[in-house]
């Protein structure tokens, strides 16, 4: 049976010998001045992920958070997309993943939140944490979505 990276990995690859983008979502989830991250070794990222076959953005955004953090989206508000690469490998072939990325403003139904993840998606020491603004600089949140974040009232 295939493993989730390598099932990863493999859709990567042919979206880019078709040259198109893969399509991402990403829930910046807020509860009053704090923002729900995923943790690991000091640093912190949004919840989020790929846009599967069939789904809309927002059927997709509802989904990670569901998977991810085993939560439901009660609002989610559209707040920009942005256009990226990033260096992969499938099979021992280095290319460039291009990467287009919907954030979307979420609050949750309830706070009732656990780290959950698809089967090897995460690592064991993968933890979701409430934050505010300067704690997530200091838990190197990458610097588009820590600007979003930043202009988030």
């Amino acid at each position: 049976m295939e493993s989730y990276f390598y099932k990863k990995s493999k859709y990567y690859y042919e979206m880019f010998l078709n040259k198109k983008p893969v399509k991402k979502v990403c829930a910046i989830i807020k509860n009053g001045g704090k923002f729900l991250v995923l943790v690991k070794n000091g640093k912190c990222m949004n919840v989020g992920g790929s846009v599967d076959g069939g789904e809309t953005n927002l059927q997709a955004v509802k989904r990670e958070v569901l998977e991810e953090a085993n939560a439901v989206i009660k609002d989610a508000k559209y707040l920009t997309k942005t256009y990226y690469s990033v260096d992969w490998e499938f099979e021992g072939e280095k290319f460039k993943s291009l990467r287009v990325e919907y954030f979307y403003l979420c609050s949750l139904e309830n706070d009732n939140i656990n780290i959950k993840g698809l089967e090897g998606e995460f690592d064991d020491d993968v933890v979701l944490e409430w934050h505010t603004v300067e704690e997530l600089e200091k838990l190197k949140l990458n610097k588009f979505e820590l600007d979003l974040v930043k202009r988030i009232k």
